[in-house]
């Protein structure tokens, strides 16, 4: 469905403060936030893509926007009316073969003409910011206290919207097997060193190594090309992953998989805790990996 749905990420993060004026989202607000928004860039910390959501007015009141890339693989958000009048936010996200996060987040003054909305159990961990007039619409996400994602939209025409109805129906019933995440329309050219690494998977299955191969020649992509990032994001820890899972005493391994759960975000397996029990297993093994890396990764855990 589109490209725009290819990388659901989905999280928010905040906008840059420095207004003095609060505001929190009203009935008319919040009205004015259905229909149609599809946007030209989104920059995400994997790349930057188009994206379009949906919010449908619901007969509760509510305001439901879900956006499938495929059935395990998605961003799903909703505002809706607490008991105490106000509009609080759910959101919650998959990923094909990652599982489903969740959060509900309650609104706050913003900045300007911002709408706020904070995870109330821990506010430094996640903050969605909502902006909208004039037919546009920004949202960002701060996340650990890091700019995460950034999406800036405008509003569809009602041809547009419809349009992108189907699109979900249809996307919402693939399955991984029929437009897994890691495949974008195919992959015309990969570079040499990751049809070399496939290959040497192909005919070495039980080996670590390849895969460790294939995993840093997908990362290297990634690097020189941001836009690679939703092609290839996936496919670099499900190799991880089974390299450790074949060889648990490779440092190589283990050193990657620490980096990958330390610099991706959290929807797509970026995990703190999991980067430092890699860390500690590779600086285990061999007492020069991933030291630096686990240094780092205790300071940003604060420890």
């Amino acid at each position: 469905m589109r490209s725009q749905i290819r990388f659901m990420i989905l999280i928010l993060s905040v906008f840059a403060a420095g207004a003095t004026l609060a505001a929190t989202a009203d009935d008319a607000w919040m009205e004015g936030i259905a229909g149609g928004w599809a946007g030209e860039d989104n920059m995400t910390p994997m790349g930057r893509m188009p994206f379009a959501m949906v919010f449908e007015a619901e007969e509760d009141g509510s305001f439901h926007a879900f956006s499938p890339f495929n059935s395990e693989t998605w961003i799903d958000l909703k505002f809706y009316k607490g008991e105490d009048g106000r509009w609080l936010l759910d959101e919650s996200a998959g990923m094909e073969g990652l599982g489903v996060q969740k959060h509900t987040l309650i609104p706050v003054d913003g900045p300007g003409e911002v709408r706020r909305w904070i995870y109330e159990e821990n506010p430094e961990y996640l903050t969605v910011d909502v902006a909208q007039a004039d037919g546009k619409m920004m949202m960002q996400v701060m996340l650990r206290g890091r700019e995460h994602v950034q999406f800036n939209l405008a509003r569809m025409s009602d041809a547009e919207t419809e349009q992108m109805r189907e699109e979900i129906k249809i996307a919402a019933k693939r399955t991984p097997e029929d437009m897994p995440f890691h495949t974008v329309a195919g992959e015309p050219n990969p570079d040499p060193a990751i049809r070399s690494a496939r290959a040497a998977i192909a005919a070495h299955p039980e080996a670590a190594q390849p895969r460790v191969d294939l995993a840093a020649a997908l990362l290297d992509a990634m690097q020189e090309d941001p836009a690679k990032a939703p092609l290839y994001a996936g496919e670099v820890l499900r190799e991880l992953r089974t390299a450790v899972e074949l060889d648990d005493k490779h440092a190589g391994a283990w050193t990657y998989l620490a980096g990958y759960y330390l610099n991706a975000p959290p929807i797509a397996g970026g995990s703190l805790e999991k980067a430092a029990d890699a860390a500690e297993r590779a600086v285990a093994l061999d007492s020069q990996a991933a030291e630096g890396m686990l240094a780092e990764i205790r300071r940003r855990a604060g420890s």
